[in-house]
């Protein structure tokens, strides 16, 4: 059962981030208005908190209770994909700092 409720979890975290990459522009015109060294600061908290958001809470999920032998259960798999697609959104903000980084310096 665990890999049904991962693969949907995964296809609906890929279509959110397609979904997110259509808006990649204004994102990227937003942030051209900070400077180098907060965009290098977004970025890396950026990365390093979203990582610390999904582990603490699938690790938060289990403990609680939201995972047996068989899967997640009722409450456990959609709050894994509400993790997950927070772990997405802020990793498409990350990124995107980096991609305008990048761009001023060529």
């Amino acid at each position: 059962m665990i890999w049904l409720q991962a693969t949907v979890c995964l296809f609906v975290w890929l279509a959110y981030g397609l979904y997110l990459r259509t808006r990649s522009d204004s994102l990227r015109m937003r942030l051209q208005a900070l400077t180098r060294n907060q965009l290098i600061l977004r970025s890396i908290c950026g990365f390093v908190l979203s990582a610390v958001i999904m582990l603490t809470g699938l690790w938060g999920i289990s403990a609680c209770g939201g995972l047996s032998a068989k899967g997640l259960n009722a409450w456990g798999w959609p709050a894994a994909g509400v993790l997950g697609l927070f772990f997405v959104h802020i990793q498409v903000l990350s990124a995107a700092a980096m991609i305008v980084i990048i761009q001023r310096d060529n």
